[in-house]
């Protein structure tokens, strides 16, 4: 029977590269295994085919077999084997979105005459669950509709956990700069603290909300004794797209729809953030 549904799911899968050895030798296994229970030693080769140090897809059959409805009474050999393969995959969130934003300066005169500032970018959270890691990074860069070369970046850590199945949350703090040549933002050292939580919303797709504030240095402009932390950033992002829900891991990936409003040299950006991101969340053990 296992072997009946991996040949139909099989060309829809993920690639050419899904029905090999390690694969077939899994629902081989499961196949011969139907009548009694698997081994220690048997589910450590479940385990070795579908560790997160090799490409998910390569155990997306498995996957795919134990999430099916009625897939747990088939035999409590396999019911096992789907229990024990939930605790092996990786665990965790990512968040991952290219953006265009649009913002509109409240003051132009602090931005020496900017209206608008038009950037594009990346930004990207990653949760190990395991170690509660969570590793960041943000780079955008643009213009003004007064000139100017514009660039925002940091890089940086924190620690985080996942919250249930399908939601996650992190503090990170790190380093970057940021600037807009002209003198409309002089250059400065940044040290960022973030918060972020992120996870499904309802049914209907993946959502991020996060805070930031900046430590600015290297510039007297920048700092301007507003209190420990000069500039700070306010957002929030909605996934457009569906969730996709397998295994107690829930993932949306298409376009996305946000709003950012960030504080510097004493005005307030208005920025609607349009693009097309990725955000998955899985739960379970730690």
């Amino acid at each position: 029977m296992l072997v009946t549904i991996a040949a139909a799911i099989a060309p829809a899968s993920a690639g050419a590269d899904t029905l090999d050895t390690i694969i077939d030798h899994a629902v081989d296994l499961l196949n011969r295994r139907l009548g009694g229970d698997l081994s220690d030693a048997e589910l450590a080769e479940i385990e070795q085919s579908c560790s997160w140090r090799r490409p998910t897809k390569k155990c997306g059959l498995l996957v795919a077999r134990c999430a099916l409805p009625g897939g747990y009474e088939l035999g409590s050999n396999l019911h096992r084997a789907c229990d024990h393969l939930n605790a092996v995959l990786p665990h965790g969130a990512l968040i991952l979105l290219f953006h265009a934003d649009v913002a509109r300066v409240s003051e132009p005169a602090a931005l020496r005459g900017a209206d608008y500032l038009v950037t594009g970018g990346a930004s990207a959270r990653l949760l190990i669950q395991r170690l509660r890691l969570v590793l960041r990074g943000d780079l955008r860069a643009g213009t003004t509709n007064a000139g100017g070369f514009a660039l925002d970046g940091s890089v940086g850590g924190g620690v985080g956990t996942t919250l249930g199945r399908s939601a996650a949350a992190g503090f990170t703090t790190g380093v970057g700069g940021s600037g807009v040549s002209g003198d409309h933002q002089p250059p400065a050292l940044l040290f960022p603290v973030e918060l972020f939580v992120s996870g499904a919303v309802g049914g209907r797709g993946q959502g991020v909300l996060w805070a930031r504030a900046d430590i600015p240095t290297l510039s007297s402009r920048r700092s301007a004794g507003t209190g420990p932390f000069d500039e700070w950033r306010l957002g929030a992002a909605f996934g457009l797209s569906a969730n996709e829900v397998w295994l107690g891991h829930a993932s949306s990936s298409g376009p996305f729809l946000g709003v950012e409003l960030q504080r510097t040299l004493g005005t307030t950006l208005i920025a609607l953030v349009l693009g097309w991101g990725s955000l998955s969340h899985g739960g379970g053990p730690s």
